[in-house]
């Protein structure tokens, strides 16, 4: 959860994030919340370093590229299957990634290509809409400039080297904003020109910004495991403050303190028992008398 928030940050303001751990150290100990004050750190740093980078750029006149440290023994399993991006964006990456180097030595960028926004103005004889994408959205639109107004999905699926039925889900945002037509068989996509009457681009960037908002940064495979995680960072603040608890107790205190957000407790009285007793088998609990405590 913490992590979608900080990585569709583009202000890098933190000072609702700050507050917040703030809060959950003071019921749950400094310890549970490691992990996401390190995150929030990291954006900080992402600043500064943005910042000093944007200077060298400038200087030479590149395109501007943003990025955000995460420093992975601390964040949660992001999103990061590869795939090629417009030249012109990779371009913009590659500067940037120089220009890191040279500020962070021996430091070097591992770019999360599939996360992140970018700000597009496309203009279509005069016609401007104006939107905020995903990096793979960004692309896929960028390679129907110039002569390649008409793309197979096939064809545009090997030049983005991912798989078709992926190029095709991100097509449907387009082909729904009418700035691509669709056709079959193949299907075939087909650059609209005449924009006269999508002319409003503040509904355009707010039906997309909607869109990718479905696409979380933590991975759908690592969900499971992620919530886990969080919920022993909760039951770790329990239990140092309490120093045992019975599965009920710990069930209702769960409920309590995570009823609302992207990783609300939704598990069964018989689910929480199976995952206390692998973090007793993983040596981080030990049960006697029907109550929980840590290992000390």
């Amino acid at each position: 959860m913490l992590a979608d928030k900080l990585v569709g940050n583009l202000s890098y303001d933190t000072d609702k994030e700050v507050q917040n751990l703030e809060l959950l150290k003071l019921r749950f100990g400094e310890t549970s919340m490691h992990h996401c004050e390190i995150m929030v750190r990291d954006l900080e740093e992402s600043k500064r370093v943005n910042a000093n980078v944007q200077d060298r750029l400038a200087q030479r006149q590149t395109g501007e590229a943003q990025k955000e440290d995460a420093r992975q023994h601390f964040w949660p399993h992001l999103l990061g299957e590869d795939m090629r991006l417009h030249p012109r964006m990779q371009d913009r990456l590659a500067a940037f990634g120089k220009a890191y180097s040279v500020i962070k030595n021996p430091r070097l960028l591992v770019w999360k290509k599939q996360l992140g926004v970018v700000e597009l103005n496309l203009d279509f004889n005069g016609v401007e809409r104006s939107f905020s994408v995903s990096p793979l959205h960004a692309t896929l639109i960028m390679h129907f400039e110039g002569k390649a107004e008409t793309w197979r999905l096939s064809d545009l699926a090997r030049e983005v080297e991912l798989p078709p039925s992926v190029v095709q889900k991100r097509m449907m945002l387009w082909v729904n904003q009418g700035v691509v037509s669709e056709s079959n068989p193949g299907p075939v996509y087909r650059l609209v020109k005449d924009q006269t009457q999508n002319r409003s681009g503040g509904e355009g960037m707010e039906s997309m910004v909607l869109e990718d908002n479905t696409e979380a940064a933590v991975s759908a495979d690592a969900n499971d495991a992620e919530s886990d995680k969080i919920i022993v960072q909760f039951l770790t603040g329990m239990l140092t403050n309490f120093s045992k608890l019975p599965l009920d107790r710990i069930h209702n205190n769960l409920k309590m303190f995570m009823s609302g957000g992207d990783n609300k407790y939704d598990k069964s009285l018989p689910e929480l028992q199976q995952l206390l007793w692998r973090l007793c088998s993983d040596g981080k609990l030990e049960h006697a008398d029907g109550e929980y405590r840590l290992v000390k």
